[in-house]
């Protein structure tokens, strides 16, 4: 709460400033330390454009976007620290979440050791909080779709497989979400473990930020398709690329991760050995055979700016990303529940054959 509070009041006495002193259009100091103008933003002059396009090789690192607006026009580059005291508010908001989320965890495991935890406070509904994680991943990718409608249409094939091959992603990634959570509630993680809890919080958040930054990436190359066929402004999709890679790895890792949650992690991993008619342990060649595959989809994601940095080869390599997750699902279905459930069957019908 102290986070919170002193965020609000330094971004209250920002604004204020601003206000004030630069007549309300003051955005931001750029990396020589001058003040930078709003409209100097929106509306740059052609030198301040030269040396922006100039310069995209060397200063990737430091180049803010305005991505929130709703016109092309005002996507233009400002050159600017990486963070200033401006991101301040910023950050100790991100720093109170963290905090907030380590702490809440320890609390909610300390109290349980101690007995009761109704003694303590209020628990929570496990089941409207599973219907909320579900509407809020919802919200996310709700997102994610406005940032591929928001900006205006231009009638070049990049354009088109960005908007085509963006939309299949997160429609998939909407898949692979809903097959993780189990179709009995009483599986789930939330209700195995304070752990399980702790995890899937954890790997939820994870998720939804990552989901937050993929949407931003897809605007992000829109925006620069826009600008190189309206404005003949040229961009090298240095950043855009890296950030569109490492949200996407964020995303089915997360995706990954809380799967595994609901039966725990270490039970996920003994699904790679198998017990042979002796009881000896061996590799489950089929099941690890897959894990290998996941392993160089995740890889594959990691490394796609590597090699291109062409926003429709992106959007279909991410499209194919989480097409082949979501295959590598399907097959661990064959190899581990359907074999699960054959077994089932079987020491049912044994015992049921011996009781009689």
């Amino acid at each position: 709460s102290v986070l919170y509070l002193a965020a609000f009041i330094i971004a209250a006495v920002q604004y204020s400033y601003a206000q004030v002193h630069e007549g309300g259009v003051f955005v931001a100091v750029n990396a020589a330390g001058e003040k930078v103008k709003e409209g100097d933003l929106y509306h740059p002059s052609e030198a301040d454009h030269s040396a922006t396009t100039d310069d995209n090789e060397t200063s990737h690192g430091a180049e803010h976007r305005v991505l929130g607006s709703s016109s092309p026009q005002e996507a233009y580059s400002l050159d600017r620290h990486t963070w200033d005291i401006h991101d301040l508010p910023m950050t100790l908001t991100a720093a109170a979440y963290f905090l907030r989320f380590g702490l809440s965890s320890f609390r909610a495991h300390y109290r349980a050791k101690k007995g009761d935890v109704r003694e303590w406070y209020v628990p929570a509904n496990i089941d409207y909080l599973i219907h909320r994680y579900g509407e809020f991943v919802m919200l996310m990718i709700g997102e994610g779709i406005l940032s591929l409608l928001i900006i205006e249409t231009v009638e070049t094939k990049e354009y088109y497989v960005v908007v085509a091959c963006g939309m299949l992603t997160m429609i998939f990634i909407y898949v692979l979400k809903t097959e993780s959570e189990p179709s009995d509630s009483s599986k789930h993680a939330l209700w195995r473990s304070q752990f399980g809890v702790m995890s899937y919080s954890l790997f939820m958040h994870s998720l939804t930020i990552g989901l937050i930054g993929f949407g931003v990436s897809y605007k992000a190359f829109l925006h620069d398709i826009y600008d190189e066929v309206v404005e003949n402004i040229e961009h090298s999709y240095f950043t855009e690329s890296r950030g569109f890679c490492g949200f996407l790895t964020a995303v089915i890792l997360s995706l990954e991760l809380m799967n595994a949650s609901h039966r725990g992690l270490l039970n996920s991993i003994s699904y790679l050995f198998r017990a042979d008619d002796e009881g000896k342990k061996k590799l489950n060649w089929p099941v690890a055979i897959v894990a290998l595959l996941k392993v160089g989809v995740v890889l594959f994601c990691v490394t796609i700016f590597t090699w291109t940095s062409d926003p429709d080869t992106l959007t279909v390599s991410g499209l194919l990303v989480v097409v082949s997750l979501s295959i590598t699902r399907v097959l661990n279905h064959i190899f581990i529940n359907e074999t699960e459930l054959v077994q089932t069957t079987t020491e049912r019908a044994s015992n049921h054959a011996h009781a009689k």
